[in-house]
């Protein structure tokens, strides 16, 4: 079976989140919080059958892709763990 990523909107939803992870986004965990509700209702609203396995996978993970401004640490975890193995 083909889930076509495109059928229920998601890529656009995906692409509004992502945006509010990384450069035009950002922020606290409640503003993480905030970006991973409002991506599964859009989820929601455009019946997408994936959208809890989303949301569920988002909250468990996308921290280390969350541009934190304050905290252990400042921007993308995922950005600095690429630098290093990269050096």
């Amino acid at each position: 079976m083909v889930l076509d990523s495109s059928k229920h909107g998601r890529n656009m939803v995906c692409k509004f989140h992502d945006n509010a992870y990384g450069i035009r986004g950002g922020g606290t965990g409640k503003d993480r919080l905030q970006a991973d509700k409002i991506m599964y209702q859009k989820l929601k609203e455009n019946k997408d059958p994936m959208a809890g396995l989303v949301y569920l996978a988002t909250r468990l993970f996308g921290w280390i892709f969350f541009n934190y401004r304050k905290g252990l640490w400042t921007g993308q975890l995922s950005k600095r763990l690429v630098k290093k193995t990269e050096s």
